[in-house]
């Protein structure tokens, strides 16, 4: 048993820490620019607490959504999968119909795109597959845009990729990497850190 015997395990736990290093990272961020983003546009942010919530809030915020949203956004996330293409293109037309008609045209091109080529090559290059999850990702961003009070589309816009695409980017290379389980619950425990924090902050 050597130095040598020991690397893979190393490596395993490098690269665990860098996405703890990440997570906590995209707490800090959310507290010094989302909030100071929704701050300028006279918006509240992200402030709830505990102690603002009701019993059935916080049961939806901490277990219900964080289910929910990563079933439905990210358990499809693998790579020459077809049928993440078809859900991602029927995304994008709920955008185009409910939310806004250039950005869902913008991503249902996209991921047509993506669906005729797969359909050609067979096989999804990992550049091709990040850059999916990198779109799927602002589509989870715009998804949000209805919860969100701005006076305008361009404002609900700003603050929705601003809050959403990072945190939404990081757990889809959760899934990817430690697969749906560790997405959940990393997403439960974002919302709850935070929602603790509020406690403290405002």
């Amino acid at each position: 048993m050597g130095r040598k015997s020991f690397l893979p395990i190393l490596d395993i736990m490098n690269e665990k820490l860098k996405f703890v290093i990440v997570f906590f990272g995209l707490i800090i961020y959310n507290f010094v620019f989302v909030d100071k983003i929704s701050f300028h546009f006279g918006l509240e942010g992200n402030t709830k607490a505990f102690s603002s919530l009701t019993l059935i809030s916080i049961i939806s915020a901490i277990v219900i959504a964080p289910i929910l949203e990563e079933s439905i956004f990210r358990w499809v996330l693998l790579k020459n999968e077809m049928i993440k293409y078809y859900l991602y293109i029927l995304y994008s037309l709920c955008i185009i119909l409910f939310i806004d008609v250039n950005t869902g045209v913008i991503l249902l091109l996209f991921f047509s795109g993506g669906l005729l080529l797969l359909h050609k090559v067979k096989e999804e290059s990992s550049l091709i597959f990040y850059v999916f999850i990198f779109f799927g990702a602002i589509t989870f961003s715009l998804i949000h845009i209805p919860v969100i009070s701005g006076s305008s589309l361009r404002i609900n816009l700003i603050i929705a990729i601003s809050a959403f695409l990072p945190i939404g980017f990081f757990l889809s290379l959760i899934r990817t990497k430690f697969g749906l389980i560790y997405s959940i619950l990393l997403h439960c425990v974002y919302n709850v850190i935070i929602l603790s924090v509020n406690e403290v902050v405002y």
